[in-house]
């Protein structure tokens, strides 16, 4: 058996999601997430059993992923002595990309690792990105920028912003932003926030497009070990509640004290059209091969 780590990007806005969600809408219309096409995309290279993809971070209908991670074991028979045979990690990327051609979804890369390796449990930490553009109304957005980010006709205020994201850096209990779910009710609501950092950027193709010249986008990038369902898009609802001028940032505490998250009468969740997983991270020695045999005069290739 061989174990796989993939690391994969994906525009989220065609599937339900990165995690299995194959389904039919009331009209017949089938929806699917990430998972579903990356297995269909191994299974049609044709593994001794059917391939299941272990994410290691979930995401939203609509959310995006810069890069993300996801485990999972293969087995290839040798053609010529029917017995289990290495394959090249190289060979997989590359195959699968192949099979994903009609999809917003790419395999970036494929390591081996070791058959106890998890992609989630192993994870030290993951950084998300959330765009915010300034300047135009959601529905004026370039076409080049539709369901990429979350557009306000206003400026906001940063530096307020920023006072207000030093609230949420540190230890704190995260009631008051987390999703009223039975699955989320069941984890500690003690997360760590490690860094909130703000970025001034342009738009995609800004200096060949004038209305992409008239705006511009603000980036806001958390990192910790592990979020809350949906803690990210309430986090920046809040944020940007404060950058409207609806809240002070002083009320950030109060909420986060309040261990109430009916607090979103006076905030927005952010969409999940503006938030990309932006890396997963792992130690290195974890990432590292050790023990396997090879067999260098079998074929290791994909074909």
């Amino acid at each position: 058996m061989g174990r796989f780590l993939i690391y994969f990007q994906y525009i989220g806005t065609r599937y339900r999601g990165v995690v299995r969600a194959t389904s039919l809408s009331a009209s017949g219309e089938k929806f699917v997430g990430v998972q579903d096409v990356i297995e269909g995309a191994l299974d049609e290279l044709k593994p001794v059993i059917p391939v299941k993809l272990h994410v290691s971070s979930r995401t939203d209908t609509g959310v995006h992923a810069l890069c993300n991670t996801a485990h999972f074991d293969m087995i290839f028979k040798s053609k010529r002595t029917g017995e289990p045979r290495d394959i090249l990690a190289e060979s997989i990327t590359a195959a699968v990309n192949k099979k994903l051609e009609d999809h917003d979804i790419r395999i970036i890369k494929t390591l081996r690792v070791q058959d106890s390796f998890h992609s989630q449990h192993l994870a030290m930490g993951r950084t998300y990105l959330y765009r915010l553009a300034m300047g135009c109304r959601q529905i004026e957005l370039p076409v080049f920028e539709k369901n990429r980010s979350w557009a306000f006709d206003q400026r906001l205020d940063i530096p307020s912003m920023k006072e207000a994201s030093g609230r949420f850096v540190g230890t704190h209990d995260f009631t008051a932003f987390r999703n009223s779910s039975m699955d989320d009710d069941k984890k500690s609501p003690i997360k760590t926030i490690d860094m909130i950092e703000f970025r001034r950027t342009r738009g995609f193709l800004y200096h060949h497009c004038n209305k992409m010249a008239q705006l511009e986008f603000l980036e806001l990038t958390f990192h910790s070990r592990s979020f809350l369902y949906r803690q990210i898009r309430r986090m920046t609802g809040a944020l940007v509640a404060v950058g409207l001028g609806r809240i002070a940032p002083s009320h950030i505490t109060t909420i986060l004290e309040s261990r109430d998250n009916s607090h979103m009468h006076r905030t927005t969740m952010a969409p999940a059209h503006g938030l990309y997983l932006k890396e997963v991270l792992y130690n290195e020695n974890d990432l590292i091969l050790r023990n396997v045999p090879s067999s260098p005069t079998e074929d290791t290739s994909i074909t």
